[in-house]
């Protein structure tokens, strides 16, 4: 439309394809977490099943609409993922840096690359932490 009628027929035909194709990912995923319970986490298939199909389910209905639910995912992704993104990489790079050392890599590039992760590591607390005091 031209602003005045509302969205276009396009546009709210788009959006409805959209939250299909999200919607339909949703099996994909719950079949992955119970065959990786399973295969790889020795789990039994009713408790996987339990815990892949229906737990995020339940969480779902009980949180849905909650102020604590969103705080809850806003600190959780604050605190696992700036540490997972930015400070594991840099951990397992240097435990690599050791591995390979015999092979000739220089103190100096550990050493930059401690410092690296020290600075990061510290960044990401400094954070959470003006987070938590604003």
């Amino acid at each position: 439309g031209d602003g005045d009628d509302g969205p276009a027929m396009i546009d709210l035909v788009m959006i409805g394809l959209f939250g299909f194709s999200t919607v339909a990912s949703i099996p994909v995923y719950c079949l992955l977490a119970k065959e990786t319970l399973i295969h790889d986490a020795g789990v039994a298939p009713l408790p996987s099943f339990l815990l892949s199909n229906v737990l995020p389910w339940i969480l779902v209905a009980v949180t849905y609409n909650a102020a604590f639910f969103e705080a809850f995912v806003n600190w959780s992704g604050l605190l696992i993922l700036g540490y997972a993104n930015f400070s594991l990489p840099l951990v397992l790079d240097l435990k690599l840096m050791v591995l390979r050392q015999r092979g000739g890599v220089s103190k100096t590039t550990v050493c930059f690359t401690q410092g690296v992760l020290i600075v990061v590591t510290v960044s990401i607390t400094l954070v959470i932490v003006m987070s938590l005091i604003t």
